[in-house]
Order: C-alpha cells, then sequence, then structure tokens
C-alpha cells in the first residue's frame, strides 16, 4: 500500500529541488560574468602601448653658420702719389728777365772819382753823385753788356722821377770809363732802350760825342 507522504514532507523535497536550481542558475551566471570580466581583461591586455609620441626631434638644425667671412679687403693702397714733381722750376734759373745779374753784385761797386774831381758811390741799389745832389735808384744792371738802370731820386736829382742809364766799359789798358746815355727817359723802358755809349775809343768820344768819363778809385 503505498505510503503516503506527509505534506511537510513534500514541502520540504520541493524547497531542496528548489534551492538545487537556484544553485546552478546562479553558478551558471556567474560563471558568465567571470568569462566577461576575463574577456574584458584580456582586451585590456593587448597590444604593448605604443606611444606614438614618435618625436625623433627631427631638429636638423644643419647650423653650418656658412659665414665664409673671407674679408679679402682689396685695399692694394697702392698709393700712386708718383711725386711727379718733376718741379718744372728745373732750377735752371732762364730768368728771361734781361736783368742778367740780378744774383750777383754789380761789377763797379764802389768809391770813384771821376774826370772832373767828382766822386761817385756805386752798389747794387744806387748811383750817387756830387756828394750826394744826384740820386739814380737802380732798378736793374747787367755785368756782361755794362749798363745799369735806375729811378732820378724825388728830391736830389736833377731831374726828379725821370730814369737814367749808365754804360761803362774798361779799356785795354784797364781804365774804367762811364757815360750817362740817358737822364730823362720818361720810363724804364725807354731808358733801357736807349742806344749804348760807343765804346770804340772812350778816351776820345763814343759818349754824345764827347769822350767818356774815367773813374779811378777814391
Amino acid at each position: 500500500m503505498p505510503t503516503e507522504c506527509q505534506p511537510s514532507t513534500v514541502f520540504i523535497v520541493m524547497l531542496g529541488v528548489m534551492c538545487g536550481i537556484g544553485a546552478c542558475l546562479s553558478g551558471s551566471g556567474s560563471s558568465k560574468d567571470s568569462g566577461v570580466d576575463n574577456a574584458s581583461e584580456r582586451v585590456d591586455t593587448g597590444a604593448p602601448e605604443a606611444d606614438a609620441d614618435t618625436a625623433t626631434d627631427a631638429d636638423t638644425d644643419a647650423d653650418t653658420d656658412t659665414d665664409t667671412d673671407t674679408d679679402t679687403d682689396t685695399d692694394t693702397d697702392t698709393d700712386t702719389d708718383a711725386d711727379t714733381d718733376a718741379d718744372a722750376d728745373a732750377d735752371a734759373d732762364t730768368d728771361a728777365d734781361t736783368d742778367t745779374d740780378t744774383d750777383a753784385d754789380i761789377s763797379i761797386a764802389g768809391y770813384w772819382i771821376d774826370s772832373w774831381g767828382g766822386d761817385h758811390v756805386i752798389s747794387n741799389e744806387s748811383w750817387e753823385s756830387y756828394e750826394g745832389s744826384s740820386v739814380v735808384h737802380i732798378s736793374q744792371f747787367s755785368n756782361d753788356t755794362g749798363f745799369a738802370i735806375g729811378q732820378n731820386d724825388s728830391v736830389s736829382s736833377y731831374n726828379p722821377d725821370k730814369w737814367s742809364r749808365f754804360d761803362w766799359t774798361v779799356d785795354g789798358a784797364g781804365t774804367l770809363w762811364f757815360c750817362t746815355t740817358a737822364y730823362d727817359a720818361e720810363t724804364e723802358a725807354e731808358a733801357l732802350a736807349t742806344s749804348a755809349a760807343d765804346a770804340t775809343d772812350p778816351a776820345t768820344d763814343g759818349c754824345w760825342s764827347f769822350p767818356w768819363s774815367s773813374l779811378t778809385p777814391a
């Protein structure tokens, strides 16, 4: 005869069955969650984090500094100051001035007495005679030609401010003779242009048709 189950017994059995089923369901869910977590972990542990900061810093600062500063300073400063100072003054002293003796002393300088007893004091600057009553200021003379040109003094002269010319010569005996060939010329040029006295025979004529005057040392 079948055993009659007690209601309490049935309840307990059902409760056990239900607990078993719940435990299985709980284990299955837990297993699924663990798989998902593991998968997630596996995804996170993927390829190594290739830090794409490939900043190879291409600072190729090829600072070759091409400052070739050759500074060839071509200042050849040849200073071609070819001082061609040929000094055209070739100091040939070509003083075309008729005054051929400006650098020499007049050759008849000194103190003299003439044929009439009058005194004469001759220098490069003047010809004075008769105790200074007649003074001629010499402007030029020539020892080679034997003449002197000068202007009469404004006071001590018979013809004030006029121009005079003196010619002189030395004869074979060594006697000095002179002739006043001009004494009232208007200009120096006029006195210079006056014809020279004839020195052929100064003792007898040649000075205005008269003899020249001799000069002897005083």
